[in-house]
């Protein structure tokens, strides 16, 4: 049934996330440096993600055979309730690379949810758009702009099922538990059915910003066979199998199947049958830890699927850890800005036009 294909799909994508934290627990030293990395209050980083294809979609996109993707930032942690970050995000894409500056700002405040954020606009984009970006820098969102577009993608088309009664805060608390649970679940796995799964590698010259120095480090491998076998003793506990389900109510649109309850006989039949995603390299994590914190991941998959086949490398490095570090998210009109809502305002304007005109 497609219902139980999507949900393979996202327990796929949830549980191999997941596992980067929750697997660690085998060995002590990475459960405290898991633990302790998570009250990290500051911190700059650096990540590289690399994606390659090959196969019929490189064929038919023209020989397109991936894309890097570079980010360089900060963020920081205010009290409970306040969380700021700031990056450079640099695109390159067939010898062609582009970057841009995003700053956001995410506040809690009783259980509600307000976003800010301003992405930069390219030059590359701005050269392109004519008038569009004239005298502007910024795009800004903001979570009244998200919910003006709910209602206006709602009046556009009354009859589509769209996120308008999404509720992001119910999302992310359901997404809390799962992720409790699962950590929980992958410490008691590892202690028994998935015993080989962590691998301690010993001391290793590590770079970490462009400082090489020798760091305890960790490795996570997992192939199509020890994928299965972990979602099937996933899915044998019916309080995460809840969790799940509320999860993707949560998530899915009002009246949608998704919201239907998920049948564990039939999801085990599906993680039987489920063709492979690794192809022969399978999928490999790596841990560095320094001063008892997580300072270097790194992810290294071989997936396949129908003809294509798809490298994907990431490594992931944290440092400044705990020291002082400022970022100020400006006010909207201090800076040249428009908002996300005018914008899509003005595009379905300019689409809308060439069909007006001459009547």
């Amino acid at each position: 049934m497609k219902k139980f294909k999507g949900l393979i799909g996202t327990l796929l994508i949830g549980i191999s996330l997941l596992s980067l934290t929750g697997c660690a627990s085998k060995e002590d030293k990475l459960i405290k440096a898991l633990e302790k990395t998570s009250t990290i209050k500051s911190l700059s980083y650096k990540a590289n993600a690399d994606f390659k294809f090959s196969g019929q979609s490189a064929q038919e996109m023209g020989g397109f055979s991936g894309f890097n993707l570079e980010l360089t930032g900060k963020s920081v942690t205010e009290g409970k309730t306040l969380a700021k970050s700031q990056a450079n995000i640099k695109v390159g894409v067939m010898g062609v690379s582009t970057d841009l500056d995003l700053i956001q700002q995410i506040s809690l405040d009783k259980n509600n949810t307000d976003i800010k954020m301003l992405l930069e606009v390219p030059e590359m984009l701005k050269a392109q758009a004519g008038s569009m970006f004239q005298n502007t820098d910024y795009i800004y969102i903001d979570s009244k702009g998200l919910d003006k577009l709910q209602q206006m993608e709602k009046a556009q088309n009354p009859d589509a099922k769209t996120s308008e009664n999404i509720d992001i805060n119910k999302i992310g608390a359901n997404a809390g538990n799962i992720q409790k649970s699962s950590f929980l679940f992958l410490k008691d796995y590892t202690k028994k059915d998935g015993k080989e799964l962590i691998k301690y590698t010993g001391k290793n010259p590590v770079t970490i910003n462009g400082a090489e120095e020798k760091l305890e480090t960790y490795e996570i491998k997992l192939n199509n066979e020890g994928l299965k076998k972990l979602l099937k003793a996933y899915v044998k506990d019916e309080k995460r199998v809840k969790e799940l389900q509320d999860y993707f109510t949560a998530l899915a649109p009002e009246g949608s199947k998704e919201n239907e309850k998920i049948n564990v006989e039939e999801l085990n039949k599906e993680i039987d049958k489920m063709e492979d995603i690794f192809g022969k390299n399978g999928l490999l994590i790596s841990f560095a830890v320094k001063d008892g914190y997580i300072v270097q991941q790194k992810i290294s998959a071989n997936l396949i699927s129908n003809k294509d086949d798809i490298n994907f490398n990431l490594s992931y490095d944290i440092f400044d850890i705990n020291k002082n570090i400022e970022i100020v998210f400006p006010n909207k009109e201090d800076v040249k800005s428009i908002d996300l809502v005018d914008l899509m305002s003005m595009f379905n304007g300019a689409i809308k036009a060439p069909l007006t005109e001459g009547l």
